[in-house]
């Protein structure tokens, strides 16, 4: 689980270096603490973890779909 823990107007980020809005993230089980992603390198960081989390426990362990997100 990752928590926001601060919304900056302007940081750089740790893993692509560029200047920008950002947020401060740190992670439950210890891997990140407090560091300092863009916008786009936060959603990086969600698509590995889902992943990850997939190859471990198989696809059918992803959320199912709400019926308002399939109407969409």
């Amino acid at each position: 689980m990752y928590t926001i823990t601060k919304y900056l107007k302007s940081g750089t980020c740790e893993l692509t270096g560029k200047t920008g809005e950002a947020i401060e993230v740190t992670a439950s089980n210890g891997s990140l603490s407090k560091a300092i992603l863009s916008m786009p390198a936060l959603g990086q960081l969600l698509r590995l973890h889902a992943k990850q989390h997939e190859k471990t426990n198989g696809p059918e362990s992803r959320p199912a779909k709400t019926a308002a997100a399939n109407s969409e």
